[in-house]
């Protein structure tokens, strides 16, 4: 009987676990083990509750002596290797957990745990090998192979990466997530008319085509050939579903990359009453209407958006609403644009000094220089940048790999430079309170790289609040035409011929500093340069 009511507690404890009452099983398990104390089966448990709470250590000792009293269960290596994981001892943790697969082969969590330290070592070959081990007992897990094409990509084996996504859509063939994915990396590849021929036939073949693969084409038609086909495509689905809003906001920005204003406004005017479109709507106006009579009356609607709804409106539709007044008060050749941009307040120029570890800037930038080749030999521009012909890096650059040296040294240099920057400008930190920033934060950090007469097209960071330009590598003979030179103030579409503001010569160990809402460019190149960029919010 005793042991009846033993089994009941054991498995009451097991459905609090599962329940994530975690305060609960623990209470249960700690008078358990009062009673039996050697209990490997409930010191196990314990270990397991512990790890649960964030208490690793504590965890790791609980398991030790489970293992001790029995060394023959394979669930407790593998608990026992999240404790060392998560006490960064990923050593440890790939040690036990081939205890683990010697005593269990097969053990699915065993495999998948050993892929996880070998990814934060940086041993993706072994990451690899256990990941095919774990596809192997679980052959229709997409998550599975998702991070296998994460590695191959990180390697630059595109085509295995290609390869790893084609197997999810074999089981599961209408999955929007891999075909982003699929797509993003077959255009890296240069496979431009082949990703949208496919879209096209997977959209035309759906019931209620993906919005998430009708943004893939919106994103790519900045080549020519694409812009036909998407644009013929989409057309194809809004006679199907003429009343579809998500349709037509991506015809409507169609119209917008082909300079249809006339059409791109009369969709955003179905489309004005959804906040998401509100901007748009009042950009297509000034597009559709552009006569100074009208930029007037626009340039009150924009004032009214911004006093009324700034502090409820979401960053993004605050840059843009920024930067359509930028738009509108250059065009109108009004005086307080040069108030509202200050330049000289806003934009912050200065030429780092030598991180330490290095024995001058010029050799912190030829290691940081080769320490980028790597990321920029297996990429080009994504689908959605500014970049045209050069590359660039995917992911947050700075953030995820930290254990690089040159890396670490200037993310350091730039979360210095930024608190500088804020201390420095009462406007920009006052911006920053109004929109409830207390800390910045990196929110993106990537590297271009431009081949001969490649350029950055006109753009604007809506997402972030500061954006930092830091040059690398630039080669000595630049010429005297502003070949390479960043420019700000040129809005775009630059319906109205506008030129730039102002232009900056770019110098190995110049870091740039200015508002997010900031047009910015470059002018096209003949040779190849170097740049970091971060956005921070």
């Amino acid at each position: 009987m005793n042991s009846f009511k033993k089994n009941k507690q054991f498995n009451e404890i097991i459905n609090l676990i599962k329940s994530k009452n975690i305060i609960a099983a623990k209470k249960k398990i700690e008078n358990l083990i009062k009673l039996e104390p050697d209990n490997f089966i409930y010191l196990d448990i314990y270990g397991v509750i512990l790890n649960e709470e964030g208490k690793y250590s504590e965890a790791s000792e609980v398991l030790e002596k489970a293992i001790s009293i029995d060394n023959s269960k394979a669930e407790i290596y593998n608990n026992l290797s999240i404790s060392y994981k998560n006490l960064g001892k990923n050593k440890k943790a790939i040690d036990i957990l081939h205890r683990a697969l010697k005593l269990k082969p097969n053990m699915y969590s065993s495999n998948a745990n050993l892929v996880i330290n070998y990814i934060e070592l940086n041993d993706f070959e072994n990451a690899i090998k256990y990941l095919y081990q774990s596809i192997k007992i679980r052959p229709k897990s997409k998550n599975l192979y998702l991070k296998l094409a994460e590695i191959y990509f990180k390697l630059g084996q595109i085509d295995e990466a290609v390869s790893s996504l084609r197997n999810i859509l074999s089981f599961l063939p209408e999955d929007a997530q891999t075909y982003k994915h699929l797509f993003t990396l077959e255009w890296q590849n240069d496979n431009h008319i082949n990703v949208i021929n496919e879209i096209i036939l997977i959209l035309n073949n759906q019931n209620l085509p993906d919005y998430e693969l009708l943004k893939i084409l919106l994103n790519s038609s900045k080549i020519p050939e694409v812009l036909i086909k998407s644009t013929e495509c989409i057309d194809e689905i809004i006679k199907k579903h003429p009343l579809n809003k998500d349709y037509l906001s991506v015809k409507a920005k169609l119209s917008e990359k082909t300079y249809n204003f006339d059409e791109a406004y009369g969709i955003y005017k179905k489309l004005s009453k959804l906040p998401e479109h509100r901007i748009d709507y009042i950009k297509m106006t000034l597009f559709a209407k552009s006569r100074k009579k009208s930029l007037n009356q626009i340039n009150h609607h924009i004032e009214n958006l911004l006093s009324k709804e700034i502090k409820s409106r979401d960053l993004k539709d605050i840059n843009n609403a920024i930067s359509l007044k930028l738009h509108i008060l250059k065009s109108l050749n009004n005086e307080n644009y040069n108030n509202f941009v200050n330049y000289k307040k806003n934009l912050y120029q200065k030429k780092i000094q030598t991180p330490l570890g290095w024995k001058d800037l010029k050799a912190f930038n030829r290691e940081l220089g080769q320490d980028l080749i790597k990321f920029h030999n297996k990429n080009k521009a994504p689908i959605d940048r500014a970049v045209n012909n050069g590359s660039h890096t995917i992911g947050n650059l700075l953030e995820e790999n930290k254990e690089i040296k040159s890396f670490n040294a200037l993310r350091l240099i730039l979360d210095k430079h930024m608190n500088d920057y804020i201390l420095s400008n009462p406007n920009i930190s006052n911006r920053l309170n109004n929109q409830g920033q207390k800390n910045l934060k990196l929110l993106g950090s990537w590297s271009v790289s431009l081949n001969k007469k490649g350029f950055l097209a006109s753009h604007i960071h809506p997402e972030a609040c500061l954006s930092s330009a830091y040059y690398v590598k630039i080669p000595e003979n630049q010429g005297d035409k502003k070949a390479g030179y960043i420019h700000f103030g040129l809005p775009t579409p630059n319906i109205f011929k506008l030129q730039p503001d102002l232009f900056i010569k770019p110098i190995e160990g110049l870091l740039l500093i200015f508002p997010s809402y900031y047009w910015h460019g470059t002018v096209p190149y003949d040779d190849n340069r170097v740049s970091i960029s971060a956005d921070y919010r």
